[in-house]
């Protein structure tokens, strides 16, 4: 019993890169509350895309259960964060968030039906 209860406890834990990915995230947004006229406009958006598509591809090349929510409110965060950076000035970001937010509402709903 206890073999098995251990083999629960090792599948739990959370991969290193998740911990350094969430520190980055932590990081920058207690940079931004605390002085926002360190980072330039729309930088936090980007990291937590970046971190958010980079953690999951991690996860993808180790086989490991990748999230499809995760990536696309990922590729969200940056094209948020890319717009408000460079000011590329897109005039049609509410047409790319309901494109990424559909499949995102379908996943959830999925996965909410099977539980």
């Amino acid at each position: 019993m206890k073999n098995k209860s251990q083999k629960i406890i090792l599948k739990q834990k959370t991969p290193i890169y998740t911990k350094l990915g969430l520190a980055i995230i932590v990081i920058c947004g207690s940079i931004y509350l605390f002085n926002p006229g360190i980072l330039l406009e729309g930088t936090v958006t980007l990291v937590i895309g970046l971190v958010f598509i980079v953690i999951n591809i991690i996860n993808l090349f180790r086989r490991v259960e990748y999230d499809v929510v995760a990536i696309l409110v990922g590729l969200y965060f940056l094209i948020i964060g890319a717009d408000a950076f460079f000011s590329l000035e897109i005039s049609y970001i509410p047409i790319i968030t309901i494109i990424l937010m559909i499949p995102v509402v379908i996943l959830s709903l999925k996965s909410f039906y099977k539980s």
